[in-house]
C-alpha cells in the first residue's frame, strides 16, 4: 500500500499501541472479549488489510475457542508467561527481546538494548519508572515509534527518526515472529505476532507518517 493511502485509512500510533499492549501483558476483561468476539480492539482497522486480517482473525479464532470466564483468562496468562518470560513450555520460549534475535542472539540487555537506551534518550524518551523492562522489549520499541510518529520526528538533531526505528524492528520481528510460530503451543501469540509483521510491512522500508 502506498504511504498516503497508508496516512489516511490507519491510525498508526493507536494501532503500535494495540500490538504493544499484546506482547506487554496478557489480555484481560473488555479487551480479551473484544479479541473473543472477532472485533480485536484497537486493531480492528487491520480487518480490512491484506496481510493482517488472516493472522488476526486466526488469533481471535484461538480465544474464541477457549470459551469465557475466568479459565480463558487464566490459559492465556499462562500462554504468556510461558512464551515471553524465558519459563517456556515444551517447544521453548519466545523472549520479545531485540538482543535475542541480533548479533551473537545469546542473551539479553546487548547491543540492541544499549542502541535503543541512546534512541531513547536522543528523543526525550524513557522506560516507564515503574516498568522493570529492557529498552529494547517489543513493546516498548513499539510504543517509541507510536510516540515519534505522533510527534513528527526525526526529533533531536542526529536521533533516528520514525522511519529508521520502523526499519529496526521490521529486521528483527521476522525471526522473533518465526520463533513464534513454533514456541507458543495455544496459537495466539504466534498468529498476533504474524500480524504485527505484516502491519510493519504495509508501510514499506521507508516507514509512513501518522495519520492527522
Amino acid at each position: 500500500m502506498p504511504e498516503s493511502d497508508l496516512d489516511r485509512v490507519l491510525n498508526q500510533p493507536v494501532l503500535l499501541g494495540g500490538f504493544a499492549d499484546l506482547f506487554a501483558a496478557s489480555l484481560e476483561g473488555e479487551d480479551l472479549a473484544e479479541w473473543r468476539d472477532g472485533t480485536l480492539g484497537r486493531l480492528a482497522p487491520l480487518l480490512g488489510e491484506p496481510g493482517c486480517a488472516e493472522p488476526l482473525a486466526r488469533a481471535a479464532g484461538v480465544l474464541a475457542g477457549l470459551g469465557e470466564g475466568a479459565e480463558a483468562v487464566s490459559t492465556l496468562n499462562v500462554s504468556h508467561v510461558r512464551l515471553f518470560s524465558g519459563f517456556g513450555g515444551p517447544r521453548g520460549h519466545a523472549a520479545p527481546y531485540e538482543s535475542l534475535y541480533r548479533g551473537e542472539g545469546t542473551r539479553l540487555f546487548g547491543e540492541p538494548a544499549a542502541e535503543m537506551a541512546v534512541l531513547l534518550a536522543a528523543n526525550g524518551l524513557a522506560v516507564a519508572r515503574d516498568c522493570a523492562e529492557a529498552p529494547d522489549h517489543l513493546a516498548v520499541e513499539l510504543l517509541a515509534l507510536a510516540a515519534l510518529l505522533q510527534a513528527g520526528a526525526p526529533g533531536a538533531p542526529g536521533a533516528p527518526d520514525a522511519a529508521g526505528l520502523r526499519a529496526r524492528l521490521a529486521g528483527w520481528v521476522p525471526d522473533f515472529a518465526a520463533a513464534c510460530a513454533v514456541c507458543d503451543e495455544l496459537g495466539f501469540y504466534a498468529a498476533v505476532a504474524a500480524g504485527l509483521e505484516a502491519f510493519l510491512r504495509l508501510g514499506g522500508a521507508a516507514g509512513v507518517s501518522p495519520s492527522t
